[in-house]
């Protein structure tokens, strides 16, 4: 198995977001709808394919002491819905205006690198994915 880590190249306020407040129960239809429909967006307009969400790895927090702008005291708080995705066998994926560099790495790959940040590194749990 290998992984797609792309580097975002842009500041988080100029991305597009979508934020839920609640408690977190479950993917409810509307909610599961609104993943399914940003999955096929990212994928069709930032990596030029289409995917199949095949499974919910888990939901993780990044937080950062600073922030885009770089406003003392103010941190940044992201929440990542990690997914994994099947693609179709020969899929070409090229980078986009918003990612500097994609590469494909193994999970024990990122788990061991320097160049991969802490936050990202949590999803490879023993340097694999839990469903394994």
């Amino acid at each position: 198995m290998r992984i797609l880590r792309g580097l975002a190249s842009y500041p988080p306020d100029l991305r597009p977001c979508v934020t839920a407040l609640g408690a977190f129960d479950g993917i409810h239809l509307g909610h599961a709808l609104l993943i399914t429909t940003a999955v096929e967006r990212v994928s069709r307009e930032e990596l030029g394919i289409a995917v199949e969400r095949t499974a919910l790895l888990g939901a993780y927090d990044h937080l950062y002491e600073d922030n885009f702008s770089g406003r003392p005291g103010v941190s940044t708080h992201y929440v990542v819905l990690a997914y994994r995705c099947r693609l179709a066998n020969g899929a070409l994926i090229k980078p986009d205006e918003q990612h500097s560099i994609l590469k494909w790495w193994r999970p024990e790959e990122i788990v061991a690198s320097a160049e991969v940040h802490e936050n990202t590194k949590r999803y490879f749990p023993g340097g694999k994915i839990e469903s394994d």
